[in-house]
């Protein structure tokens, strides 16, 4: 039995194969749109194989599979940001079985073989930032109506359009990017009304489905402007270093080793945080540049909402005073991601680079 998880798209012969060799293993239900929510299975779930369906690994969705929690744990930070729910057929209330009810990125087993707390380190980060910038661009798509990352039902509308969406930008810029190299991608999303600016339309969750979509390893760079008038647009280019190599901004970075994503993780970055910030930016727009430098293996795309979510301390918490991870982040109107592959680093390490100013 592997011990990494297992990934199957279009292949229902050698899923189903696995999931008959593996009955004690593991299954995640992934939406292909790059959002959404996760259901997990017992591998010897009925929902999730046999003669009852032949589609098992295409249409709105692939598998995940693995022999262990752990394996799919991993997967799952490095891969996905966004809600995991339990298989109400296979993990069903009741005694000594596991709760059905959504949890946020969090995979649950039964108690009996509960994983110890997770510890987390911070330490100074030991190499200088050198961030990136977008070169010229070479494809531009104009007249396009950018969707937010969706988590509904794969019939309802919103997932309906993110999924045509996607397909239509994937089919102009994938030939492109299949010529390798490191591209950075730029987009602005045109809102149209004043209203709609700092009251949700987080820019994260724009950008999120579509780098997901055209493939986390092709993109160094990534950044996203929201703004009333003007249109929308997305354009990809190649990247290029950054000058100067970081912005004259407040700024803040350390090492993170263990689970960024989980809560301990994302509790020690606020934290870090809150120690070196004395209070939140003023009232109004702010921009941001977000670094992590990590193995060229590791899926950066993971890591976008976990580390946005413990800015609190930047950005100000007052919706939900009494909940840690619920910052201001709508008021973020133009926010620059920035990857830094590192394969000196193991895979659960990671330097988090942030920088922030209001404009």
């Amino acid at each position: 039995m592997s011990a990494e998880a297992e990934i199957f798209r279009n292949d229902d012969s050698s899923y189903l194969g696995w999931i008959s060799a593996n009955q004690n293993g593991w299954v995640l239900n992934v939406p292909r749109a790059g959002s959404g929510t996760v259901v997990q299975h017992q591998s010897k779930c009925g929902m999730i194989g046999g003669a009852r369906s032949s589609n098992w690994t295409g249409g709105h969705y692939y598998k995940v599979a693995g022999g262990s929690l752990e394996a799919l744990a991993l997967w799952h930070e490095a891969n996905w940001s966004g809600t995991v729910r339990q298989c109400r057929h296979c993990l069903r209330v009741d005694k000594g079985t596991v709760s059905t009810r959504s949890r946020p990125a969090t995979l649950v087993q039964p108690q009996s073989q509960s994983p110890s707390t997770q510890v987390v380190q911070l330490s100074s980060v030991q190499a200088p930032w050198q961030l990136w910038s977008m070169g010229h661009p070479v494809k531009v798509l104009d007249s396009i109506e950018p969707q937010l990352a969706s988590w509904d039902h794969r019939e309802h509308l919103n997932q309906q359009r993110l999924i045509a969406y996607l397909r239509v930008v994937r089919e102009s810029f994938a030939p492109l990017l299949a010529s390798g190299g490191k591209w950075a991608l730029s987009m602005t999303v045109d809102l149209k009304r004043d209203e709609r600016l700092y009251r949700g339309n987080d820019v994260e969750n724009y950008i999120t489905p579509l780098v997901a979509d055209l493939g986390w390893r092709h993109f160094v760079y990534a950044e996203i402007i929201k703004r009333i008038g003007g249109g929308s647009r997305i354009s990809i280019g190649p990247a290029a270093l950054r000058l100067p190599a970081v912005p004259t901004w407040n700024g803040w970075s350390r090492r993170v080793v263990g689970r960024l994503a989980a809560l301990e993780g994302k509790r020690s970055i606020r934290e870090g945080l809150r120690e070196a910030v004395h209070a939140p930016l003023p009232p109004g727009p702010v921009a941001a540049h977000l670094a992590w430098r990590l193995s060229a293996s590791r899926n950066w795309v993971g890591l976008w909402k976990p580390t946005g979510d413990a800015m609190g301390p930047v950005l100000g918490e007052p919706r939900f005073p009494k909940k840690e991870f619920h910052p201001s982040d709508d008021r973020i109107t133009k926010l620059m991601l920035h990857r830094i592959a590192d394969d000196a680093l193991e895979s659960n390490v990671v330097d988090v680079g942030l920088w922030w100013t209001r404009i």
